[in-house]
């Protein structure tokens, strides 16, 4: 019942997260996250983005692949916005338009991808 509670918990909290790209990774983040949010966040308040923020937080100490998602919908949330604003979430379909965007991406963004992508 704990796990999930705090499998719920953490979906609607993510689900609320303010940052865009943010929800762009919410499938990804939930699925890699968890056990990095039960060792880092289970004792945040849920609402307005505080679990992502605590994530990032501990990016460190993260799991690779949590930290790979954690990382790339923190850097490149303006770049989203600006490039994608229609593009729907899920199924990699923003992270497609931000590498068809590449020669646009902030600098923090396009590493952030490339250091995603040889990982």
């Amino acid at each position: 019942m704990k796990t999930m509670v705090s499998l719920v918990a953490l979906a609607v909290v993510m689900g609320a997260a303010q940052s865009a790209t943010a929800q762009m990774n919410l499938r990804e983040i939930r699925s890699v996250c968890m056990s990095d949010y039960h060792s880092y966040c289970s004792g945040v308040m849920p609402g307005g983005g505080r679990i992502f923020a605590c994530l990032n937080e501990h990016m460190s100490k993260l799991s690779p692949a949590c930290a790979k998602v954690v990382g790339v919908a923190a850097q490149c949330d303006e770049d989203h916005k600006k490039l994608c604003p229609n593009v729907p979430p899920g199924d990699g379909r923003t992270r497609a338009c931000l590498i068809a965007h590449r020669q646009q991406l902030s600098p923090a963004c396009a590493a952030t991808l490339a250091r995603a992508a040889s990982k």
